[in-house]
């Protein structure tokens, strides 16, 4: 079997070379249509990494949340929920060691509304209270007054606070902020050491205006006020491909613990998003694949019209293999194999064209479009692709002139004129 698929090989190939222009305009239709479905694929999937890039830039992909459950249906109505079961600074920390090295950071977040003051000042100022596990803004330690929390007095709980440039506008509205650091200003029962201030700008609303916050560690925090306002965790993980392990992990760590998992959290990420662009791009690559898929049925009707010809051409030759012994399998095979070897040859110029389209039309799309970092993108998955449709196109459009040519009769073909 083998020595007959090499036998039909080595013929069809001596068939082509002699008709070489031919079989080259009758592959046109194929490579046309292959280079428009690899132009489609390979901006499709550079799409799908641009916009990946992007969702990844603005929001955080990589993160879970872990939130307490504050309300609950009860007859349609939803009321606020009487025991709301809140995370402590252990338990994220445990987390943190659970998860080791696939997290890069656990953070547990606290936030409320209250009025604020100097300790030497009676009067009040309205301000977002946020108390965390971890450093707010490290990336702001050069550019802000004085400094940000340190390591020792999150596992101390110091009662030290970094307050946002507006706050500090508000307390101090000389702007003469040097004047605040080491002075107290108090929320509720709790007299915080300011010592440091925020950049301008560097903390803002959904509406990009600034906010007066207070950023404390949490360990601050009693029990009633952690009851109060029952904090949300969250934490990064190094790989996003991880997430929906993570999830699930998540989820059975807190049942486990006897936090009442589901029952008493809610677990969110973000790759939602991400899926949902990976499906809209895959919608997109289908209907162009389909509307492609007719230049492509096009030449594979040129390829069965060039067997067709061919094998009137050369009626005398399979009536004389005919009559010297060769069986109808030998004769169809060797057409399929014409048929095959005209399809991949097609393939090949179309996906040397397409990958041609795709390099010249990637800094044209970043200029139309006024975007960077674009960049066409060809997956093994594409290149699969295009060796089946070559594989299809061979035998979908050879098999009819194969089997017509091995029906001929020997005596009809030795007299054909």
């Amino acid at each position: 079997m083998l020595n007959l698929l090499f036998v039909a090989a080595s013929e069809a190939l001596s068939a082509l070379r002699a008709n070489l222009l031919r079989t080259l305009l009758s592959t046109l239709g194929i490579v046309i249509g292959v280079a428009a479905l690899v132009a489609i694929l390979g901006l499709g999937d550079g799409m799908e990494r641009f916009g990946r890039e992007q969702v990844s830039t603005q929001t955080d992909v990589a993160s879970i949340v872990v939130a307490p459950v504050t309300s609950e249906e009860v007859d349609g109505i939803y009321l606020e929920k009487q025991n709301v079961v809140p995370l402590t600074p252990d338990q994220a920390t445990a987390l943190a060691q659970v998860f080791g090295e696939r997290v890069s950071t656990v953070d547990l977040m606290s936030k409320t509304k209250a009025w604020v003051h100097l300790a030497n000042d009676t009067l009040k100022r309205p301000a977002l209270i946020t108390a965390s596990l971890l450093t707010p803004f490290p990336d702001t330690a050069r550019a802000m007054q004085g400094r940000l929390f340190q390591p020792a007095e999150f596992q101390s709980a110091d009662s030290v606070a970094v307050i946002s440039h507006l706050l500090a506008l508000r307390l101090q509205p000389d702007s003469n902020f040097a004047q605040l650091l080491g002075q107290q200003v108090v929320w509720a029962e709790h007299r915080l050491r300011i010592v440091g201030i925020l950049p301008k700008k560097v903390v803002r609303d959904e509406e990009g205006g600034e906010v007066p916050m207070v950023f404390l560690p949490i360990r601050l925090l009693s029990d009633a006020e952690i009851r109060k306002s029952p904090p949300a965790m969250q934490m990064k993980a190094k790989k996003v491909e991880e997430i929906g392990a993570m999830k699930t992990e998540l989820e059975n760590w807190l049942a486990a613990d006897g936090r009442g998992g589901k029952d008493n959290f809610k677990v969110y990420t973000n790759d939602y998003w991400v899926e949902q662009l990976r499906k809209g791009i895959m919608v997109f690559k289908i209907i162009m694949g389909m509307i492609v898929g007719i230049a492509i049925l096009v030449g594979g009707i040129g390829v069965m019209n060039v067997l067709l010809m061919s094998i009137t051409e050369r009626t005398r030759e399979i009536g004389i293999r005919k009559a010297l012994g060769a069986k109808r399998k030998a004769i169809a095979l060797q057409f399929l194999a014409e048929s095959l070897a005209i399809s991949v040859l097609g393939c090949l110029l179309g996906l040397l064209l397409g990958l041609l389209f795709n390099f010249a039309a990637t800094p044209l799309v970043m200029h139309l479009a006024e975007v960077k970092g674009f960049k066409a993108a060809i997956s093994l998955g594409s290149f699969v692709v295009v060796m089946l449709v070559a594989v299809f196109i061979g035998i979908a459009f050879g098999t009819f002139p194969a089997i017509k040519a091995s029906k001929l009769s020997p005596v009809d073909a030795i007299r054909h004129e």
